[in-house]
């Protein structure tokens, strides 16, 4: 985290890239006027100067967005992550009326998806603008950016989409300038994907192959009501296999995603889950409705196979 000065006032930040310096995000509305001065402080007391590198046309809106640089590294890059829930604890870190690296801490109220905003009860006040929202992991779930006047109201704040964030800095860092674009906090790792005609029983098998307990999860499109079908979450203990009887019969693609608490299996195939159902989300639509979080499944494409097991096998 860090904070920034300006000619005209202060705000906050995050660091979502060292190399030959550091790529700094923030909210337009505190570097928009600023005379051409730029001063950026760390927790570690360091101060270096600061050029824009991009500024976004809104203000206390999903486009309210600014990337500045600077020629020395200063601060540590930050992760986004999408996987929040309404009801998850958060934690503001900013420099609220310049009360450096203060912590407010609160619970995301709402997705306003079609603002590209997360509602959230957080204490924000002037200095907060462009600081971080994170998980209990420091994961980045939100960008601050505005609150609704106390006269009026009270504990309505709101911060800025992930995806939207990573976007901003995609299109105006370029792809390599950033680290942000992995949206899980596990290390990805390794499936083994097996034709199996040696199995007696037609159908598809999951086997967990990696040395840890795992929570597995499958999903595929059922022709007959013309929409997908999920089965899941189980326990996959360490040896073990999972076996769905018949299930390649009427279906060429299945779609499966575990995890273990260090650990992940998954691919690029999006799904809205809940705790016990899963959706493909509308394409029009930037993130899943709440409660609802994305997750990414690997597509396994069986073909005309009618036995198959997927091997979920430990990273090399």
């Amino acid at each position: 985290m860090v904070k920034i000065e300006t000619a005209t006032g202060l705000g906050s930040g995050f660091v979502v890239k060292n190399d030959n310096g550091s790529i700094i995000l923030t909210n337009a509305h505190v570097v928009k006027g600023n005379g051409g001065t730029l001063t950026v402080k760390d927790v570690r007391g360091n101060v270096v100067d600061a050029q824009l590198l991009a500024v976004g046309e809104g203000e206390a809106d999903s486009s309210d967005l600014a990337l500045i640089k600077t020629e020395t590294e200063i601060g540590t890059p930050l992760k986004l992550s999408d996987d929040i829930e309404t009801a998850s604890t958060v934690y503001a870190i900013g420099s609220p009326l310049g009360q450096e690296w203060s912590i407010s801490q609160g619970i995301i109220s709402r997705f306003v998806t079609d603002q590209g905003l997360i509602q959230t009860d957080i204490a924000i006040n002037p200095g907060n603008s462009g600081g971080p929202v994170l998980d209990k992991r420091g994961c980045v779930v939100g960008v601050v950016v505005s609150k609704l006047d106390p006269a009026q109201s009270e504990g309505i704040g709101f911060a800025i989409e992930p995806r939207i964030a990573e976007r901003y800095v995609k299109e105006n860092a370029g792809n390599q300038a950033i680290a942000i674009d992995q949206f899980s906090e596990p290390e990805e790792t390794q499936v083994e994907q097996v034709e199996n005609p040696d199995r007696n029983e037609a159908g598809y098998e999951v086997c967990n192959q990696s040395g840890e307990n795992l929570s597995v999860a499958i999903a595929y499109f059922d022709t007959s009501i013309d929409s997908y079908r999920s089965e899941g979450w189980w326990n996959l203990d360490q040896s073990k296999c999972q076996f769905f009887p018949n299930l390649l019969d009427s279906v060429d693609e299945v779609y499966v995603f575990a995890e273990s608490d260090q650990t992940l299996w998954s691919g690029d195939f999006p799904f809205c889950m809940q705790e016990d159902a899963f959706e493909y989300p509308d394409a029009n639509r930037d993130r899943c409705p709440s409660p609802a979080y994305s997750k990414g499944f690997l597509k396994v494409e069986v073909g005309d196979a009618k036995t198959w097991t997927t091997n979920l096998t430990p990273s090399q």
